[in-house]
């Protein structure tokens, strides 16, 4: 076993190092069964022992954690509950995905996202999906990473929303922003990625306050614009703080989405069309895109958090 409390700094995730520093506050011990393995042993001052396996807590059963990984079950079960999220198709064959992305853009006039059906952290995902030569190459991408494949309606011009859930309770709201590069006027959009990726602050699976962006992704949505040079001026990503400014009742939402898909800690992914303390559920139009068992905690941490740790 590997004593965290007392051993050389490791390449741990950030979620891990803010649990590791509250629990040494108070007096916990940590360990893990080796340097990379995502569980985790607590105990307690009083010697009791609560096994962790990442951020997901002991009291997650397992096919609640299980069906949180699986989006298409997580997408029924929320809209046999009234919960709005996009309509999502679940596909197994390229042949079927193509027949959906014909009749769906025929009827709708509009892109369809592409995703696979249980993996994490953007991979496998692209957007703006169309015509079939381009769904080709995104599902290419997608089943590299599952056996089964989503094609989900694609909700433009919004706000991309995570809610942090801990006991059921909203504990920290956060606006997210793709990951974008500078552009310096000399570089390739290729090169420029190569460049945000050996920065200090960029890591693999939120070791880091960045996750570095995904090469081969950014090749399939960007196709051949890749060896675009862009001007100075490109935003690069952040997360803003937004707990205070979420309303009411997109606090209530998420914490009834947990209590829906029984995860007592959890992160809510909603897409919708503006955030402030006076919009409405009408006028902002929020769907779920997803629910995430093992959030990362470190993200509402490191800006203003209500609640209790």
């Amino acid at each position: 076993m590997v004593d965290l409390i007392n051993s050389p700094p490791l390449n741990l995730s950030l979620s891990k190092v803010y649990l590791i520093e509250e629990l040494k506050i108070r007096n916990w011990k940590v360990y893990s069964y080796y340097p990379k393995s995502a569980f985790l042993r607590l105990i307690r001052p009083d010697n009791k022992i609560i096994e962790l396996y990442g951020m997901t807590p002991p009291s997650t059963t397992f096919p609640d954690g299980y069906r949180s990984d699986d989006k298409y079950s997580t997408y029924i079960l929320l809209k046999e509950n009234g919960i709005p999220s996009p309509e999502t198709f679940l596909v197994d064959s390229l042949t079927e995905a193509q027949e959906c992305l014909t009749s769906y853009t025929g009827k709708n006039k509009s892109a369809l996202v592409v995703k696979p059906m249980d993996s994490s952290h953007g991979n496998g995902v692209t957007i703006n999906i169309s015509t079939k030569e381009h769904l080709a190459l995104a599902w290419d991408n997608a089943i590299h990473y599952s056996n089964y494949v989503l094609l989900q309606e694609q909700i433009n011009n919004c706000k991309d929303i995570r809610v942090t859930i801990v006991d059921y309770k909203a504990v920290g709201v956060v606006i997210r922003e793709p990951a974008s590069v500078d552009g310096d006027g000399e570089h390739t959009l290729a090169e420029l990625i190569k460049i945000e990726n050996a920065k200090q602050d960029r890591g693999e699976n939120y070791s880091k306050l960045k996750n570095k962006i995904n090469e081969s992704n950014a090749q399939a949505f960007l196709g051949k614009d890749i060896i675009f040079v862009p001007p100075q001026g490109e935003k690069v990503r952040a997360i803003f703080d937004a707990m205070t400014i979420a309303p009411q009742w997109l606090l209530e939402l998420a914490e009834k989405v947990s209590k829906i898909c029984n995860l007592p800690v959890c992160g809510v992914d909603i897409l919708m069309n503006n955030i402030s303390n006076d919009c409405t559920e009408v006028e902002t139009n929020p769907k779920i895109i997803e629910i995430n068992k093992s959030p990362a905690l470190f993200l509402s941490d490191m800006v203003s958090v209500k609640g209790q740790n």
